[in-house]
């Protein structure tokens, strides 16, 4: 118990630091295992288990940055989850299965209710959405999201008019296999960001100008990672929904033969944690890697912005592009400014049930005065990162997508 893990905790000055954590569980679990306790005992043991709940468990990001930090690579988050699982109640555990069985009905209701509460934001204000979400996530017991002016307008709609459903018809020489995020389906930018265009379009966009055939899934508003079932303990529902999406990208590929690319990075870590078939991992890409491997011959490159700031999510540092997230932003930008947060705090969307988890991650976010563009390759953390800083963060995509065109071909 070192202590090297704790500068990379988003709770370490909320609540309790990763070798807390492990010390309180390790209490708790001694004292559960004495066949006799004492009336002191039994006092220490109910005090831990309350305290726990909210400090160990509710207020952990489980992302795992933890474990970058540690000498002997200790994953305290995957400790959380597993608990979070193992209390995981049966009514719940059914709830979740049923939305992931039903995931289409869930991605067409998810935008229009995005869109209904962007309505009532412009009738009523921040200040009056922000006080009732208050309210409501206090007496649901941190079940609802407490709202910010940053919370995202429904998606458009998926447009696939310039992309096809199966490999039969297109050079596969040439052609990508594109899983949209769920996230990404359902969240488009925030009132009052310059941009109306959701990340999809930019990623398609991006695609066709280095010229490559997009393969879309036909029953792509079916599938989700399982992420978000998952980050809640409600494993039968996301492994459901993970080997799902793991057999559509093996036919749709052709068992990877066909380079698969996500547009949003936890999502791509998930995928390729997830996957039973392990060589199929290597066909799977997250955005910046596939631009970084792919895009470069294709496209011309034009720095369109003064000053920039940028995030690397947890899952891009995890998964070794932290170099290649700056230097595509370095050639799009003159100056490229890093957030300075190992982790936003924001963990799907516990970080909107629990707004102490992440004001207290981003209490050290720097972004330069002057400078009004934030990037990043994971909605939600875009969501708290803008109402940290009130500068608008957005996908790494959009940039890239502006500071591109195809290049020209030679005579």
């Amino acid at each position: 118990e070192c202590g090297f893990c704790e500068s990379n905790c988003p709770s370490r000055d909320v609540t309790l630091t990763p070798r807390q954590r492990v010390t309180v569980y390790r209490e708790i679990s001694r004292l559960k295992a004495k066949d006799a306790r004492t009336v002191q005992e039994e006092e220490r043991l109910r005090q831990m288990t309350e305290a726990f709940d909210y400090m160990g468990n509710a207020t952990c990001a489980a992302d795992g940055m933890c474990q970058e930090k540690c000498p002997v690579k200790i994953n305290t988050g995957e400790l959380i989850k597993s608990l979070r699982e193992r209390e995981m109640s049966e009514s719940a555990n059914s709830l979740a299965m049923f939305a992931a069985n039903n995931f289409k009905a869930v991605n067409t209701l998810v935008p229009p209710l995005l869109n209904t509460v962007d309505f009532f934001h412009g009738i009523f204000g921040s200040g009056f959405l922000e006080s009732t979400s208050r309210l409501l996530n206090k007496a649901t017991g941190n079940f609802i999201p407490i709202w910010n002016k940053y919370m995202p307008k429904g998606a458009k709609k998926l447009d696939t008019s310039d992309c096809v459903s199966s490999a039969e018809d297109v050079d596969v020489r040439n052609s990508v296999v594109y899983i949209p995020s769920c996230v990404t389906r359902m969240m488009g930018p925030a009132r009052g960001d310059d941009v109306e265009e959701p990340v999809h379009e930019k990623m398609i966009s991006i695609l066709k100008k280095a010229n490559y055939n997009v393969i879309i899934p036909e029953n792509i508003n079916s599938l989700c990672c399982g992420m978000m079932f998952d980050s809640r303990g409600n494993k039968p529902a996301a492994n459901s929904k993970a080997y799902d999406l793991e057999d559509v990208m093996k036919e749709v590929s052709h068992n990877g033969r066909i380079p698969v690319i996500c547009d949003t990075s936890p999502c791509t870590q998930t995928i390729k944690n997830k996957l039973r078939d392990k060589m199929l991992g290597f066909s799977v890409y997250e955005p910046v890697e596939f631009v970084n491997h792919f895009l470069l011959n294709k496209l011309e490159f034009t720095k369109v912005k003064e000053d920039v700031t940028i995030h690397i999510p947890c899952s891009s540092k995890k998964m070794g592009i932290e170099s290649n997230f700056k230097k595509l932003a370095g050639m799009c930008a003159e100056n490229v400014h890093e957030s300075g947060i190992p982790c936003c705090g924001m963990a799907g969307d516990r970080g909107m049930r629990y707004e102490e988890l992440t004001k207290s991650s981003l209490q050290h976010l720097e972004v330069p005065s002057g400078c009004n563009d934030g990037y990043s390759t994971s909605r939600t953390c875009e969501m708290s990162l803008s109402r940290q800083s009130d500068v608008n963060f957005r996908g790494l995509l959009y940039l890239i997508d502006e500071a591109t065109q195809a290049k020209a071909t030679k005579q």
